[in-house]
Parts: C-alpha cells; structure tokens; sequence
C-alpha cells in the first residue's frame, strides 16, 4: 500500500511539475514575443508620406543667382562642338532651374543636336559638392536638327549641376562656376565654365 501510496505521489509530482514548466515556457515565451514587439525599430516612412517641400540644408550662397555657359569643352571620347548659351538659377531653398532655350546647337560630325526647355529641380550644394534630390518640372527635349527623329526628353538636361552619377564637384568664385558633366556610364563628358549674369 505504501508503493501505491508513493507512486501516486510520485505521479501527481511530476504532473504538476509538467503543468508548472508548460506554464513558465508560455509565459517566458509571450515575454519574449513581447519584448521583441518592444524593441523593433519602427519602420521608415513610406516614400508617398514624405512631404515634398521637406527643408533642405542651405545653398552654398556663392551659387545663388543667374549663370550662363561660357565655355563647353568636350571631354575624353566625346567630340561636340558647341553648347554654350544655356543657362543655370539657384535659389536660396535649393531649386535649381535648367533654361535650355538659348543654348547653341552641339555637333559633332554629321550630327547636330538641339535642345529646348526648361526644367526644375530640388538639390544641395555645400563645400564644393553639388547632389540633385529630385526633378520637380521638366519639359527638356533633344532632337536633330534635322528632325529626323523625334524629341526626346532629357529631365535636368545635359547643363545641370550635381546631375552625374559619379563626381558632382564644382568651383565657385564671385565671377566664374566650373563643373564637369558625365555620360550615363559616369565617364567624364563635359567642362563647363559659366558666368554669372
């Protein structure tokens, strides 16, 4: 009678202490999930939640107002002739507007390309170095003169600054603005000298 006796006990013994640790594990385990939910970073805005009039750092004030190309020097592989006249505005909130309108034709042997339009963007520009953020407007083409094929849009153009995918670097001085412009591959295209108007 005592075996039984303490076979029972015995059973109700490691019963209770089943229930006990399936208790702790659930518990421990909705601590743990709980924490986890505690401590996850919060995820970042969506792109759409973003307002688009989001301050940007200030322009480099040298920049600020009207530049017009002077000078249009190819670069590398590139053999084009022309392209001066175009012009540059920056403004003190970061736009930066692209006037392709008065910009003389680029050729280079039998081909000879016209721009037109203008275009607006957002950018920064700080300690020599120039970035688009975003394209706000555009209606910038290019096309042969001959119009042989149709317009074809270019955003920001072949002039604007901190367009490159590479390099954005520049020079200012009271008079002058350098920069260099690349080709899609990021290879060096053209040197572009302006002067401020």
């Amino acid at each position: 009678m005592k075996t039984d006796s303490h076979s029972k006990q015995i059973d109700i013994s490691l019963f209770t202490k089943g229930v006990i640790l399936i208790l702790l594990m659930l518990l421990c385990g909705y601590q743990f999930n709980a924490c986890r939910a505690k401590e996850a970073p919060p995820q970042p805005p969506v792109a759409s939640d973003i307002p688009t009039s989001t301050p940007l750092p200030p322009l480099d004030p040298c920049l600020i107002g009207t530049w017009e190309a002077a000078t249009v020097t190819s670069i590398g592989e590139s053999h084009y002739k022309g392209g001066t006249g175009f012009t540059l505005t920056f403004k003190g909130d970061g736009t930066q507007i692209a006037d392709y309108n008065s910009m003389k034709p680029l050729s280079a042997e039998s081909i000879v390309l016209v721009y037109k339009g203008s275009a607006s963007g957002r950018m920064t520009a700080q300690n020599g170095v120039a970035k688009n953020i975003s394209v706000e407007s555009s209606d910038v083409t290019a096309q042969p003169e001959d119009h042989s094929t149709e317009p074809h849009h270019v955003q920001m153009g072949p002039g604007a600054l901190g367009a490159n995918k590479r390099h954005n670097n520049y020079k200012c001085s009271d008079t002058a603005l350098e920069f260099v412009r690349e080709d899609d591959e990021g290879r060096p295209f053209w040197q572009i000298r302006m002067e401020r108007r």
